[in-house]
């Protein structure tokens, strides 16, 4: 009895330093919570940025890994990603389906290499498909060696298109007519103006808001601008061409196809530029090749009726 008063006691003494331990603990914790949040905001912060650089550089091989499961006679692959990583595998879509370094061709830039990769594995799944029964049998004799042939002989009117002239001339032709052309037009011009003097620029656009992109590209590279108006209701005239440009030291000369490309380039050959690059409008340049090549343009436009 007397030894259970004595460990009673001694419960009832553990239960106070319990109850004060508590105390203080809570009363510490209180003090010093708000260093310990403002720590840990500061440590997540640096874990979620690591762990989104982790998962940049993990995205585009586990999408690899993935579309080389799907059976290559697929015609439709579905790729569902977080918003933030759109951008990263949408400019990836051809590394990430032609699995090695973009494909040689025939065609100027890093660009249509991209264009390239695609078509080599639309070629590719033709194959399988016509293997599979789904698709004619004679695309079951498509090899990479003929799909490598085709990508270094291919021909594409308006992409960076080079038009030799008398003289020892040439004229470029690159339909670029948007925001997402103007990055292209701009990688293009830089790489030529590398190791070339600055060429001549002609250009016709359709609508303002393609026009501001085009332009200030244009500034950058050309050694005179010549302003041309497509026969296309939505052309912008060479008078608002002017006011988008604004003030500009670069010559700038309004003109028409007729001028700079009829009676077989004359005013081409017996200008001081060596290269006319022209730009702005794909129906610009259907104009222009219709003229060169002496056929009468068929008209064709994208208008509603």
């Amino acid at each position: 009895k007397e030894g259970l008063n004595l460990a009673q006691n001694d419960i009832e003494d553990l239960k106070t330093k319990f109850e004060e331990f508590y105390g203080y603990k809570n009363e510490v914790f209180d003090k010093v919570s708000g260093c310990i949040l403002d720590i840990s905001v500061e440590i997540a912060k640096k874990i979620i940025n690591k762990e989104i650089q982790v998962d940049k550089e993990a995205v585009l091989p586990i999408i690899k890994n993935v579309v080389e499961e799907v059976n290559k006679t697929e015609n439709k692959i579905v790729l569902k990603v977080m918003p933030k990583d759109v951008e990263l595998v949408r400019d990836k879509i051809p590394e990430i389906f032609y699995g090695k370094g973009l494909p040689r061709t025939s065609l100027y830039g890093e660009f249509q290499r991209r264009n390239a990769a695609m078509a080599f594995v639309a070629a590719r799944l033709l194959k399988g498909r016509a293997e599979s029964g789904a698709a004619p049998k004679i695309f079951s004799g498509i090899t990479e060696k003929i799909i490598r042939r085709g990508l270094l002989s291919v021909n594409w009117d308006a992409r960076w298109q080079t038009v030799p002239i008398p003289g020892g001339k040439k004229i470029i032709l690159d339909a670029s007519h948007n925001e997402e052309c103007a990055r292209v037009l701009d990688s293009n011009l830089s790489s030529f103006c590398a190791s070339n003097p600055k060429p001549a620029i002609a250009l016709g656009v359709l609508g303002i808001e393609r026009a501001k992109p085009i332009l200030d590209v244009v500034k950058k590279y050309a050694s005179k601008i010549f302003l041309l108006e497509p026969k296309e209701p939505r052309a912008l005239s060479a008078k608002e061409l002017r006011g988008i440009i604004g003030s500009c030291d670069i010559p700038i000369e309004d003109s028409t196809v007729e001028e700079l490309f009829g009676y077989g380039c004359r005013s081409l050959i017996n200008s001081e530029f060596k290269t006319l690059v022209c730009t702005g409008s794909i129906y610009l340049c259907g104009e222009i090749l219709a003229l060169i090549k002496g056929k009468i343009s068929d008209g064709l436009q994208d208008r509603p009726y």
